[in-house]
This record gives structure tokens, sequence and C-alpha cells, in this order.
């Protein structure tokens, strides 16, 4: 059954708090917005800056060989991770802070659609940029952008280890 997390009635807050193991810090200037425990130690933080850390440093999906069907090999990943163009931005809800990202109108525009996300924009994204009013926010889906990294570099060591061996024949000639 599906859990909804909301402002609810105290008494009811407090019972799904406690069978849940789930704290709800619902104070608007606090810097831990949400935690999760076992035994009464924080196991999963999400802050109000939008970070998430957990206990055992571990995220992931679904990946048992029974819930998938249709399994084939990778295909190449070079040319999409070649095509990334990473950029220093700030949030317009943080503007003094840099960070190093990916644009997610860049990846469209690299073909690379299926690694984006969308939500409906919400009251305080509207509020820093009101044309978002009834308009759909995007997002990267930067967990399998990360995948796809991966599999990049593999193509990547496989291509340098054919130039070592290619080399090392040139040398032993």
């Amino acid at each position: 059954m599906p859990v909804i997390i909301g402002l609810v009635s105290e008494p009811v807050h407090r019972e799904v708090v406690s069978k849940l193991n789930i704290i709800l810090l619902r104070t608007i200037n606090t810097v831990k917005a949400f935690a999760v425990q076992k035994a009464g130690a924080d196991t999963m933080l999400v802050y109000s800056s939008g970070n998430i850390y957990n206990s055992n440093n571990s995220y992931g999906g679904f990946s048992d060989i029974r819930l998938k069907e249709n399994i084939i090999s990778g295909s190449s990943q070079w040319n999409d991770i070649k095509a990334l163009k990473f950029k220093n931005y700030n949030l317009k809800s943080n503007p003094d802070l840099v960070q190093l990202g990916i644009i997610a109108q860049d990846l469209e525009a690299a073909g690379m659609s299926g690694l984006i996300g969308e939500h409906p924009a919400t009251d305080a994204q509207i509020a820093l940029n009101s044309e978002l009013s009834g308009s759909m926010v995007k997002s990267v889906k930067t967990s399998v952008l990360h995948l796809k990294a991966v599999k990049a570099l593999q193509e990547a060591m496989e291509k340098i280890e054919s130039l070592e061996k290619r080399v090392s024949d040139l040398e032993n000639f």
C-alpha cells in the first residue's frame, strides 16, 4: 500500500511516523527536512538543499534478472558521452552556489531525450520564473547518465588496451 506523507493532523502524523520510523521536519528554515531512522539512528536524510544522504552510500534500482526480459548487450555510449556539454551555472534559488552539470535542453538537442524527466512546475519554481506557470519542468536522469559513462569508460579501456598491444607489438618487431 502506498504511503503518502503530507501535512496531516498531529495524532495521525505521530502514528504514521512512529510505524514507519520516519521523521518529518516541517520547520520552514530547517536544514534537515526529512529523515528515516532504524533503531534510533539516521539511515537516510533529505535536506532542504535537495541533497540526499544515506548511511551506506548505496543507491540503486531493481536489477534482478528474474524481473527483466529481452536482455541484450548494451550498445556503444561513446558518442553520447562525447556529446555532453558540461556547464557551470547557479540556480536562481541559490545564486551564490556555482555548480557543474548538464542542461536538460542540451541533452534533448543532442538526441538524448531518454535522459530527461518532466514534472509540473512547483509553486516555488513558478515564484522564481512566472513563465513556468502551467508548464512542465525538465530534469536529468543522472543515474542513467552515470551508467552510460561507465559503459563509455569500458569502451575507452578496450581502445587503450588495443593500442597498448599494437605499440608493444611494434616495439618487439
